[in-house]
């Protein structure tokens, strides 16, 4: 069985409309809620959810601890012995878990995550998917150093440099590697920073074409989660980037052929801007 860990703050609107799509999955444990002290009605809300799914557990925190510590807290309410890391704002696909299974045992690898594609409101699936199908660049970039993981790719990647957040992983791999609590605000590269450390350990990644889960973009999370205001959120942008790469810098030399990490993150965060803009205008 698989549980999935969920960290939400202030999210209950998008919560609500993609649990539906977590609970009619295939070898699915429990789904492990952590409320990061929201002042919403989302506790409410749980309650709803927890009539009909005895296997829906929801842990409250009343002060902030951020989303890094949220998956780990997580972590210590599973038993599971496969953990996928859900979001408040993440569809997923019928059968995503079980084919994220499937594949990560046909290839015998600790982590895999599928294709996460942008949803619109009042988007289906496909329309995502066949608009996202139209971008064939590359799915990692040099600068900045993002993954795109929306972007079509037509094989299964084996051992790419990291993957996104909505991973399937083996519990083994937390017992070398967790979440680092240092990130707050944001959270901007808490997740680069634990599949940097996976690769640092040899634990075997995949990144497969099979299924896809779709990230809501809409006007109704415009707020909650790690949303911060625009010169907030820039400043854990840099101040995160080059932590990430400072205290990764051996991996990123030896892994990932950077011999210059701190200058790379900060060509890296320059790039990010008109990279940005271009993709506006596109």
């Amino acid at each position: 069985m698989i549980d999935v860990i969920i960290p939400t703050r202030n999210r209950v609107n998008t919560l609500k409309l993609v649990l539906p799509t977590y609970f009619k999955q295939e070898l699915l444990g429990k789904i492990i809620i952590i409320d990061d002290a929201s002042t919403d009605d989302l506790r409410n809300e749980v309650k709803i959810f927890l009539k009909d799914h005895p296997n829906l557990i929801y842990k409250r925190f009343d002060k902030r601890i951020y989303i890094p510590k949220a998956r780990n807290e997580g972590l210590k309410l599973s038993s599971a012995e496969y953990i996928f890391m859900g979001e408040d704002d993440v569809f997923l696909e019928d059968n995503h878990l079980k084919i994220l299974f499937e594949q990560l045992e046909k290839y015998q690898a600790d982590l895999i995550a599928g294709r996460r594609i942008y949803i619109g409101e009042n988007q289906s699936f496909q329309e995502a998917k066949e608009n996202a199908d139209k971008d064939k660049n590359s799915i990692f970039t040099k600068f900045p150093f993002e993954g795109y993981f929306e972007r079509y790719f037509d094989k299964d990647i084996i051992n790419p440099p990291y993957l996104h957040s909505n991973s399937l992983i083996k519990r083994r791999v937390f017992e070398k590697v967790l979440y680092d609590p240092w990130y707050i605000g944001n959270a901007f590269r808490e997740d680069l920073d634990f599949f940097l450390n996976c690769l640092a350990n040899d634990f075997k990644m995949v990144l497969t074409n099979k299924t896809s889960c779709y990230h809501f973009k809409g006007k109704i999370n415009k707020k909650g989660g790690a949303r911060l205001k625009r010169l907030n959120y820039e400043y854990y942008v840099w101040k995160n980037t080059f932590y990430c790469f400072s205290k990764n810098k051996k991996v990123l030399k030896e892994k990932l052929g950077i011999k210059f990490p701190k200058a790379y993150a900060f060509l890296s965060l320059i790039c990010r801007y008109p990279y940005a803009l271009y993709k506006r205008l596109k």
